[in-house]
């Protein structure tokens, strides 16, 4: 099970996408994993081990960088960002893929200009979706529970 998501028009090339090396929480739940960005939302086994928290009404947020302590993470983007796009700016400040980096826009935007501010979302990113969601079927139903239908 996935959670479905109604993307913006910026997302659709980003299809197929795995958003790896992410940490997951929800409630007290917390997995470090990966998952995949779909047409109807995001999937996968990061989403899979924090789904049962999340359907009993826990919010799902993304750490997009599970190994850099917050402290760590404002201090990188304390720094002087030049002429850099915000996006160059934070691949090169956090070493952050264009995956994360188009998440963050996704649901952060407009990005808080304040370091500290961006650095906690960057840390606690929260996951905008619209509950569960079944997966397409990617094999056939065995005849047994097709004859059942």
């Amino acid at each position: 099970m996935g959670f479905g998501v109604d993307w913006s028009d910026k997302m659709p090339p980003l299809f197929g996408n795995p958003v790896k090396d992410v940490a997951l929480r929800a409630g007290d739940r917390r997995e470090r994993g990966e998952f995949v960005i779909s047409a109807r939302g995001i999937e996968g086994g990061g989403i899979y081990a924090v789904s049962a928290a999340v359907r009993d009404g826990a919010a799902l947020t993304l750490d997009l960088a599970p190994a850099r302590s917050l402290a760590e993470v404002a201090g990188r983007l304390a720094r002087p960002r030049g002429k850099d796009t915000v996006a160059n700016w934070l691949r090169k400040a956090l070493r952050l893929d264009p995956v994360k980096i188009a998440l963050l826009h996704e649901w952060a935007r407009p990005l808080p200009a304040d370091p500290a501010r961006l650095a906690q979302l960057i840390k606690a990113l929260p996951v905008r979706h619209s509950g569960p969601a079944r997966l397409p079927r990617r094999f056939p139903a065995p005849a047994a529970s097709r004859a059942r239908r």
